[in-house]
């Protein structure tokens, strides 16, 4: 009896020491993405929120509001990755237009995965959308980039794409400024030279990072080439990113 008994103790040990012997074995498990922080701004026809994520491989979490009886969900207008220590963070940017005006002061919830949530209360019209603006230069020493003295060229036409078929063409006005409003998101200029001109600054990128955002970096420059036959709106066309 004795010996059965012990040889039953045995073995029952024997398989732990196996379990836990596994469980050392087990390959690590990666970490779920974690949100670091959130941010949400509402007005009464649009809502912008910003995550930051603590992994910036994993894809972007789906982000909804609620506001009393009604719901819907935000879109990824950019991502942008943040060096943090020896990891690499990423904050992702919603936006969503809304069908109904909301009312002064209401207050809502913004979701994250059906999660994590961030209220948010509505303060009065947004501050415009974002705006991608510059000017239009005589580019003296074809630097690609305005330096003092270099004069203003009123002649210049531009598009302004987001990256697909989506686009915007226009001339600068009197004082070679333009500017186009868009929602927030990463967009392209392209200067349209005229004949006898060509650009030095072919596809400029500008980031609208917020409501009321207005991005800097986009003065376009041109210098003359007689050789040249001008160019037109449909010949630049950059891949979506």
């Amino acid at each position: 009896m004795f010996s059965i008994l012990t040889k039953r103790l045995a073995l029952t040990v024997l398989a732990m020491a196996f379990a836990g012997l596994s469980l050392l074995i087990q390959p690590p498990q990666p970490a779920a993405a974690k949100v670091q922080s959130m941010t949400a701004r509402a007005c009464r026809n649009a809502i912008y929120a910003s995550l930051e994520m603590d992994n910036s491989k994993d894809a972007a979490p789906g982000v909804g509001y609620v506001y009393q009886d009604q719901s819907g969900t935000l879109r990824v207008i950019s991502s942008r990755p943040q060096p943090s220590g020896n990891d690499t963070h990423v904050i992702y940017e919603y936006f969503v237009r809304l069908g109904t005006s909301l009312p002064d002061g209401a207050s809502g919830v913004i979701t994250v995965d059906g999660a994590h949530t961030i209220g948010f209360t509505v303060q009065g019209e947004c501050a415009g959308l974002g705006k991608v603006a510059g000017t239009a230069y005589l580019d003296s020493n074809a630097n690609g980039r305005r330096d003092r003295g270099e004069p203003i060229f009123t002649a210049a036409w531009l598009k302004v794409t987001g990256g697909g078929v989506w686009y915007v063409c226009g001339w600068v006005g009197d004082d070679a400024t333009y500017g186009v409003t868009v929602t927030p998101g990463t967009y392209y200029v392209m200067p349209v030279a005229p004949k006898g001109y060509r650009t030095t600054t072919p596809r400029i990128r500008a980031e609208v990072l917020d409501l009321g955002y207005v991005a800097g970096g986009t003065d376009m420059g041109f210098v003359k080439d007689p050789a040249s036959e001008g160019d037109a709106c449909d010949q630049y066309n950059p891949p979506r990113p």
